[in-house]
């Protein structure tokens, strides 16, 4: 599994390099959303299996990036670990016109539990992109939505 992990705390990414890494994972990161756009936009091709992202991050917005994500018919279905500081309302999301990440989780989560998550995500398939285009969130059961208190 190849895992893009987007954010600029440096702890944040040695800690979630140590989670994965062990899990056979390939981790890579980006320390802001421009670093990321380049990173998912490589002439190799190559895209990751799931992307770990701090909303928060600078350069390109997480918000914005996250909305390109689900934009670009090459990325729409990577599954996202979307983290944050603040409480996020998925409907914010589908006001947009974009579905909500598959989990969110606050900045100081455990790195344990986020591995946790993309090991799933990597197990099930991600909602088709016509319940995307549509606005409307499928959740498999096995995935549990995360929004911490404000």
């Amino acid at each position: 599994m190849h895992v893009l992990v987007v954010t600029e705390e440096s702890p944040l990414v040695h800690a979630l390099t140590e989670a994965l890494t062990p899990l056979g994972a390939l981790v890579g990161t980006a320390a802001d959303g421009l670093s990321a756009l380049y990173a998912l936009s490589a002439p190799d091709g190559e895209l990751p299996d799931a992307v770990v992202l701090d909303l928060r991050v600078g350069g390109v917005s997480g918000d914005r990036l996250y909305e390109l994500l689900r934009r670009d018919p090459l990325t729409r279905d990577i599954p996202v670990v979307a983290l944050s500081s603040e409480t996020v309302h998925s409907h914010a999301w589908r006001e947009r016109g974009v579905p909500p990440p598959e989990t969110f989780h606050h900045v100081s989560v455990d790195a344990r539990d986020v591995a946790h998550d993309l090991l799933r995500l990597a197990a099930v398939p991600a909602a088709p992109a016509a319940h995307a285009a549509a606005g409307e969130v499928v959740f498999p059961e096995s995935i549990k939505v995360v929004v911490p208190a404000a």
